[in-house]
């Protein structure tokens, strides 16, 4: 005697979709962004490219103290990181302005984990 198992049919509402997993678990299926960096004419300023919409329109924000950033996860986390002055953020990209004192090759790898972390 053969017994033949054939998976449960499932409807479309029962369906697992990454929209409806928990949000822990869809942070893990959703590939973080490439963020690219480039140094800009601007010794003290840094374009981190996102590759994906950040803000619509022509206009950008710019925020330069915590208390601007609040209400926007992106500019609040940034200012959260030592030696960040200012973040400027248009279209697909965020310009970051850093402190004199602080380096390109130290600060640029925390600001590119700071925006994997918050997108």
């Amino acid at each position: 005697m053969l017994l033949r198992l054939e998976p449960p049919v499932r409807s479309r509402t029962q369906a697992l979709s990454i929209q409806s997993l928990p949000d822990s678990l869809n942070r893990k299926l959703v590939p973080k962004p490439r963020i690219r960096f480039d140094e800009t004419p601007n010794p003290h300023a840094g374009k981190f490219t996102v590759g994906r919409t950040l803000l619509e329109g022509r206009r950008g924000m710019t925020f330069d103290s915590p208390e601007a950033a609040a209400g926007n996860p992106i500019a609040a986390r940034l200012l959260a990181e030592p030696g960040v002055r200012s973040v400027f953020i248009v279209a697909d990209f965020v310009t970051v302005t850093r402190d004199p004192d602080t380096t390109w090759a130290d600060l640029a790898p925390r600001v590119q984990a700071a925006l994997r972390q918050v997108l």
